[in-house]
């Protein structure tokens, strides 16, 4: 809130660019929901060439994302915005991003699953496949805010409720 702006003539406040663009990649990338969700990389990829044109936009942006402990969502942000939009990011912002990438097995593997599932809403992309990588990213996001001990729990009980809904559903037809 410490760089949230006024908006004109108004007494409300708005976050400030960059703020917006970290909400932005931190909803698409540390929620468990990334299942189809290429409109809301479509909002960060406008965001982004919207604010980009600003005078120290691409400053803020690195200096936020750093005080903020957000660079690991904010890296991916950029690396999905840039592959799949090709969103013109400066070469030393993408840089300095680049030193919050995972090691780089963790890195293809989340390649290959966030691409997987961006796309898991086409009909022609659906698959066991878009199904997995969607799974393995609810329970990634989860694992980022819960203890191993409390995630298997959460996990197991979410096992059951989906198995006792799939039985229902068998035994009604």
């Amino acid at each position: 809130m410490d760089a949230a702006q006024q908006l004109p003539d108004s007494p409300l406040c708005v976050l400030a660019p960059a703020d917006m663009v970290l909400h932005c990649a931190t909803h698409l990338f540390q929620d468990g929901e990334i299942a189809g969700d290429l409109r809301d990389l479509t909002d960060l990829d406008d965001l982004l060439q919207h604010f980009g044109t600003q005078p120290k936009f691409w400053e803020n942006l690195v200096h936020r994302a750093s005080l903020l402990h957000l660079e690991r969502p904010w890296f991916y942000g950029l690396r999905y915005a840039v592959r799949l939009f090709n969103t013109p990011v400066p070469a030393n912002v993408m840089s300095v991003a680049h030193a919050s990438a995972p090691p780089p097995l963790v890195l293809r593997l989340m390649d290959t699953l966030v691409l997987q599932a961006l796309v898991s809403f086409l009909p022609e992309t659906t698959s066991w496949k878009s199904g997995l990588a969607c799974w393995l990213l609810y329970v990634r996001s989860h694992a980022l805010r819960m203890p191993p001990w409390l995630l298997a729990g959460h996990l197991f009980c979410k096992s059951l409720r989906l198995w006792t809904m799939l039985l229902q559903r068998k035994h009604a037809s």
